[in-house]
């Protein structure tokens, strides 16, 4: 019911040439101040992107972000996938009772929840650039520490909650980091893309861990190389930063949406 309710970007309708009321009702919900002319008509300088749009991610200074991008997103939905599949069947190999081990790997979601409700405000606050780095890397080091706590139950519901909050977290912000970086008209298409990619990572993911799992390999060793796919993400949003040194989508700068009476 609310996804139905959820109007569309104001600037997708401006490039898609709606009708101006319904563009003009969307401004005076957002401020009750406003109060917007009934021959008002509304313009954005912002040029589309005719062709293959796919081909419009490499383009004017975007080719390296977009890279940046499908790396973090991989990596992160391959460790994403690995840990949710495994941890429950890795800590009830550990001695811990089934039922325990459930509820220690419902904890790795439940910290992605709360990350949702307290990760956004730093990120407006310093930028995403700036923030997903440190998140990143301190899932990595959450994901190494699982499996060095052995069968403490508290530190593995500890670590657990820990990784949950940085892995399910950073790729809610992810999403977000993605959509602000294309300019509206392709927008669609480079989350698409960069969730594709992702999804790639989240199948192998698994496959992974299940063959690490047959080959007998100790937890510590596991989780160790668990870690890695965070660094690389945390690696890749950093230079990604490095080279959009300015807000978030500086490269694709988002012309000001203008009223023309």
């Amino acid at each position: 019911m609310q996804y139905a309710a959820l109007p569309e970007s104001i600037r997708f309708l401006v490039l898609a040439k709606r009708a101006n009321d319904v563009i003009a009702k969307l401004v005076e919900r957002i401020d009750k101040n406003v109060r917007v002319p009934a021959d008002a008509r509304f313009e954005i300088a912002e040029p589309t992107a005719p062709g293959l749009p796919v081909v419009h991610l490499f383009r004017s200074g975007r080719a390296w972000g977009t890279i940046c991008l499908w790396i973090m997103f991989f990596m992160n939905l391959l460790d994403l996938f690995f840990l949710q599949n495994w941890i429950p069947t890795i800590t009830s190999d550990a001695g811990i009772p089934v039922q325990t081990a459930v509820v220690i790997g419902t904890l790795f979601q439940v910290g992605g929840v709360i990350a949702c409700l307290f990760v956004g405000i730093p990120i407006d606050r310093f930028g995403g650039y700036k923030i997903l780095p440190i998140l990143y890397a301190l899932g990595c080091v959450f994901v190494i520490a699982l499996g060095q706590a052995g069968s403490s139950v508290s530190m593995l519901m500890l670590l657990t909650f820990g990784a949950g909050f940085c892995v399910v977290g950073g790729q809610n912000s992810a999403n977000a980091l993605a959509a602000i970086f294309y300019p509206t008209s392709m927008r669609s298409t480079g989350v698409g893309w960069s969730l594709g990619i992702g999804r790639v990572g989240a199948i192998i993911g698994p496959l992974i861990g299940g063959f690490l799992i047959s080959l007998h390999w100790p937890n510590s060793s596991i989780f160790i190389l668990g870690g890695i796919p965070l660094a690389c993400a945390a690696i890749a949003v950093f230079a990604m930063g490095q080279a959009y040194r300015q807000d978030v989508g500086a490269k694709t700068a988002q012309a000001p949406l203008t009223r023309v009476a």
